[in-house]
């Protein structure tokens, strides 16, 4: 729960509350027994101990003021750490003591809280608040705190005294680390304000998130080849402090840097404190017995003005913290004025004064230097004085911090590292020998650069060069859907599906066509011998769906179409419609299906220093060259280069054969570096290939120191060389030639299509066969199937004829049977009766037919 949610339910509920008050302790008088004007100071102190010092002095003061007319007291309460019980604590005190001013100490816990929940109260009701402990920046922001007064300076002037110890060690360039927080911003942004109008340069403001990284920090930071400083001021929180020592140990930066950290990191009993680091701590004479005299002193001097002012100003009656109203004092920011316009001499430590924010003006500092693991007193310093520079005291300072600003990382001592007037860099690797006089000659790939020649001298150019980029070969990736490339998804799905719909459409046209295939094929006339014609009834020529599918497909892939061709002339026409689309997407595919595989050969992934993937950095395209090189120098002069420098800066390897292999193996994109060694290398390796053509052209030549004898010797040596062809024939016997190999001059000819090229097309082919023996197993099972079923059907049809026939002579049977019987008893039948039997055996004839016409129209 915040505070404000504690004022909150304080203001609902503070009207039945009934405050128990047995830690108030009552100071030197009775507020009602005087008839005159007095002053009430509310205390919110630490402890029992401030409470007593705090009684004690308002009873000196009130025996040894001038003006006896104006009485002093005062009423304390100990801190809680809960801020709902101080507001309601100052608001009980306040009413019944009638205080005019606060005087506030350090929380239990030592957070904001404290100071928020009294300045809480005293902004609403405009009570003055003296702070005699607080020293958190945030308390000067008068868009929040309106009466705070801090006897102790805050946390934000120790940027004052980190000014005054560079200066003194006349340092001009330097680089602030700050925590991303209100704090560090402060701290950063003051002593950003005293650099501007000294001749103190920042040469990097480096602010850190609260999850940084550290040791990349701090290494890209004092690896930087263009950062002069070697003063690092750091300014962290509490909880960062260990980690970022400790990388800084690791990194074993501690002969060569000043490191200057933040007060609160230095007292803050870090086990990472190294020794040579510097720093300031305020001294001890600002503790809080010392500050609670000087705010009474400075409470019964401002009150003394009002001596002479209006009754209602000591009006008793009337309350100044009455938290049942919702009224202000009246009188609180003419009193708020006074105190920020008092000035107060004899006091414990030296004169009060304050600032527009209520921030005291003069303060003293410690100057720390971390010797053998201890906090070691080397100087002091006081801020915001008209004598500092002219005071023996401050003489006393610089003379001593000048002796004593040593570093001892073992036990010889060393004086802190200097840096001059900053105009030159101290050279390592070969320049520093040369310089050094650890070598006489530097023979090397060693570019004339403006730096360079600032400090040593060069021959004649031995090798005219330029910068390249060096990358990787690339060829598309081949997959199994390589030959899906040259349509989109959506275009082979619109293919797709117009095969089908066209297939439908042809087989409707053709259907309902008067003039189509099914029409003709229901009425198809036979000729028989006679000259008689029969009509039969077979479609087998029809187009049906399964035809007008394949009719299109064949179209589509150029197969041959023996059958199922439309025969209806609107059916036709679509079909040439078809033909014309099938031959456009056919041809197009093609010739997309050349581009994506045929002439898909390995080239460089850029086309130069312009290419917008190096002007406009992306996060999966990483280049780099070598930190420190003269490659790395020219990018940096290079204005229009800028941005690319800025990308590369935290990239950059020491050495180019770490760039080289980090190339080889993906790991970067592209090499920037000097053109001799990336021929070279692009001549020893088939897959590397320079991209581009040259640009920042330079040369290499041979150093040695300024004024060598042997510059002039050295520089026409080389130039006769250069006439006789010499430098020429070693470029090709050893840069172009020297172990080259033969790489296949793909710029002329296609690539050769390899299996994985078309291993897509390989599986759609044992897809297709996959398809068609599971789709003959079908067809195998339904054949079996439908001849089980004619089997049984042909077997129940002979059972049926078989059964007829017997039927059939047993009729015959009988009629003869019965024939005969009349013949015999009436041998004289008449001619009728024998007409009748011939009826008989023509009607039993003619029945037997329609039974065996039935019979052949069922099966």
């Amino acid at each position: 729960m915040n505070f404000f949610s504690y004022s909150f339910i304080f203001f609902l509920t503070f009207p039945f509350i009934k405050l128990q008050t047995t830690d108030i302790i009552n100071g030197t008088k009775n507020l009602f027994e005087f008839d005159y004007p007095h002053i009430t100071i509310l205390g919110a102190l630490t402890n029992n101990e401030h409470i007593k010092i705090l009684n004690e002095h308002t009873n000196q003061l009130y025996s040894i003021s001038l003006n006896h007319e104006i009485y002093l007291s005062s009423q304390s309460f100990i801190l809680d750490s809960n801020p709902l019980l101080i507001t309601m604590k100052l608001c009980e005190i306040g009413n019944l003591s009638h205080a005019k001013a606060i005087i506030a100490g350090r929380g239990l816990d030592e957070n904001d809280l404290t100071l928020t929940a009294i300045s809480y109260v005293s902004d609403f009701y405009h009570i003055p608040v003296l702070t005699i402990a607080s020293r958190e920046d945030l308390f000067s922001d008068k868009a929040f705190y309106n009466f705070i007064v801090r006897l102790v300076p805050p946390y934000l002037y120790e940027a004052d005294a980190w000014f005054s110890m560079i200066r003194k060690l006349k340092y001009t360039k330097v680089v602030l680390i700050y925590s991303q927080d209100e704090e560090g911003r402060m701290v950063a942004s003051r002593f950003q304000m005293l650099a501007e109008d000294s001749d103190i340069h920042i040469e990097r403001m480096e602010e850190y998130e609260s999850n940084a990284n550290f040791t990349s920090l701090i290494s890209n930071l004092t690896y930087e080849d263009r950062l002069l400083a070697r003063v690092f001021i750091i300014h962290t929180r509490i909880e960062d402090t260990d980690e970022l020592l400790s990388v800084i140990v690791r990194l074993q930066h501690l002969e060569n840097f000043v490191w200057i950290i933040n007060e609160r990191s230095l007292t803050s009993n870090s086990t990472a404190l190294f020794d040579g680091i510097l720093g300031v701590r305020l001294h001890n004479s600002f503790n809080e017995e010392n500050l609670l005299i000087d705010a009474t002193k400075l409470l019964m001097n401002t009150f003394d003005k009002f001596n002479n002012h209006t009754s209602l100003f000591w009006d008793t009656k009337i309350p100044a913290i009455n938290c049942l109203s919702t009224e202000s004092w009246p009188y609180g920011k003419d009193l708020y004025r006074e105190l920020l316009n008092a000035s107060v001499i004899n006091v414990i430590k030296g004169k009060i004064e304050f600032n527009e924010e209520g921030d005291r003006v003069e303060s003293l500092y410690e100057i720390i230097n971390i010797q053998q693991g201890q906090l070691k007193v080397v100087g002091n310093y006081r801020s915001n004085t008209s004598t500092c520079y002219t005071s023996s005291m401050c003489r006393q300072i610089v003379s001593l911090f000048m002796i004593t600003c040593l570093r001892r990382v073992s036990p010889e001592t060393r004086l802190c590292p200097r840096e001059g007037d900053d105009k030159h860099k101290r050279w390592d690797g070969m320049v520093g020998e040369l310089l050094n006089y650890q070598a006489d000659m530097i023979i090397a790939p060693l570019t004339i650069s403006p730096e360079r020649a600032e400090d040593i001298e060069f021959t004649k150019p031995f090798k005219y060069q330029g910068i390249t980029i060096l990358v990787k070969k690339t060829t598309s990736s081949s997959n199994l859907a390589s030959f899906l490339q040259p349509f989109e998804r959506n275009l082979w799905m619109m293919v797709l599906l117009s095969v089908h719909v066209v297939a439908v459409v042809l087989y409707l046209l053709d259907r309902f066509s008067p003039f189509g295939r099914f029409r003709f094929s229901s009425q198809q006339k036979i000729e028989r011998g006679n000259g008689l014609t029969i009509e039969a009834n077979t479609e087998e020529d029809a187009l049906n769906l399964s035809r007008a599918l394949w009719f299109t497909w064949g179209i589509l892939l150029n197969s041959g179409i023996g059958e199922g061709t439309p025969r209806s002339f609107s059916a036709r026409v679509l079909g040439m419609v078809w033909a014309g689309f099938a031959m456009i997407m056919v041809a197009s595919y093609t010739a997309n299906l050349a581009a994506f595989l045929v002439l898909d050969r390995p080239d460089a992934s850029i086309s130069g220093i312009n290419d917008a993937r190096l002007r406009n950095p992306q996060d999966n395209f990483t280049y780099a060259t070598v930190k420190g090189s003269s490659v790395d120098m020219y990018f940096k002069r290079q204005v229009e280069f800028s941005t690319m420098y800025r990308t590369m800066e935290s990239k950059n390897y020491l050495t180019a054969e770490d760039a080289i292999q980090d190339l080889i193996d993906e790991h970067l994109k592209a090499f920037i570096w000097d053109s001799p060694r990336l021929e070279y290398e692009a001549a020893q390796d088939c897959d590397l290939v320079t991209a581009g053509e040259l640009f920042g052209r330079s040369s290499y030549g041979i150093a040695l120191r300024k004024k060598d004898a042997w510059i002039n010797p050295l520089s026409h040596a080389i130039l006769s060389f250069h006439e006789k062809g010499f430098m020429e024939k070693l470029d090709n016997e050893w840069i172009f030639s020297k172990g080259a190999k033969e790489c296949p001059d793909r710029s002329s000819s296609p690539a050769t299509l390899r299996v994985n090229n078309m291993l897509g097309v390989f599986l759609l082919v044992a897809g297709g066969i996959f398809a068609g023996f599971f789709l003959l197993a079908i067809e195998i099972a339904f054949k079996r199937r439908k001849e089980k079923l004619e089997k049984e059907m042909e077997v129940s049809r002979n059972a049926l004829l078989h059964w007829r026939k017997k039927i059939e002579k047993r009729k015959q049977r009988s009629i003869v049977y019965e024939s005969d019987n009349q013949q015999q008893q009436q041998p004289t039948a008449d001619t009728d009766s024998l007409n009748e039997l011939s009826s008989n055996r023509i009607d039993h004839h003619k029945l037997s037919n329609m039974t065996n016409n039935t019979t052949n129209l069922i099966y």
